[in-house]
């Protein structure tokens, strides 16, 4: 078999989950850098490679050839969440001997980030814990 056929896997992509059918199981994630590249279509997504993700979450997924040669996603993880310039919050911990605490935020665990958001005491400003905040990342 000519290996030239199919590229290696492509490590920390981003795309966002296009749609998922469930019935069929399987969906498609959008990657505008593999566009960019000259693969067009969409990245195949198994139901085994799902996990906690729907369509519209923003992913990092590896990327492998089928047979024939068609992209399919891997190893899901959450994606960028760059684009998200405002969030809100609540302080949900903060530790004065330590001089930090964490933030929980609703958004980004829809997002598949299961964990809280570090606050350094350089960030905390006049706030206390349980109140609710606007931060960005």
């Amino acid at each position: 078999e000519d290996s030239s056929q199919n590229p290696p896997t492509l490590q920390n992509l981003q795309g966002r989950i296009k749609n998922f059918i469930e019935n069929k199981g399987y969906g498609f994630i959008e990657c505008k850098y593999l566009q960019e590249k000259g693969i067009v279509q969409d990245v195949f997504l198994m139901k085994s490679e799902l996990g906690r993700f729907q369509p519209g979450n923003t992913v990092s997924f590896s990327l492998t050839f089928n047979g024939k040669g068609e992209p399919q996603a891997r190893n899901l993880k959450c994606g960028s969440i760059d684009e998200v310039e405002k969030l809100d919050g609540q302080i949900k911990s903060f530790n004065e001997l330590r001089g930090f605490g964490f933030i929980e935020c609703a958004h980004l665990k829809s997002r598949g980030l299961l964990t809280d958001v570090f606050l350094h005491k350089a960030d905390l400003g006049e706030f206390h814990q349980g109140d609710l905040v606007s931060f960005s990342l």
